[in-house]
């Protein structure tokens, strides 16, 4: 999916990082402005998922914008 990126990223504008961590932790705190999950989280055990979303906070600077989407029973 990052190789896929990359080619659609004509104007290199983005930065693709491949996280395999449980947690956002090689982002400091307050590192982005905009956060942005779509049909990600409920692909995870919701032990990780939650703790996704306790990261967006973290890593969200004063301001930012985080939209995440989950589903509803």
């Amino acid at each position: 999916m990052i190789a896929q990126a990359r080619a659609l990223d004509r104007e290199n504008r983005c930065q693709f990082v491949l996280n395999e961590r449980a947690d956002l932790s090689l982002f400091p705190d307050g590192h982005f402005n905009f956060i942005y999950s779509n049909i990600v989280l409920q692909h995870m055990r919701p032990v990780y998922s939650t703790g996704y979303i306790r990261e967006f906070w973290r890593v969200l600077a004063p301001g930012g914008v985080a939209v995440f989407q989950l589903p509803s029973l």
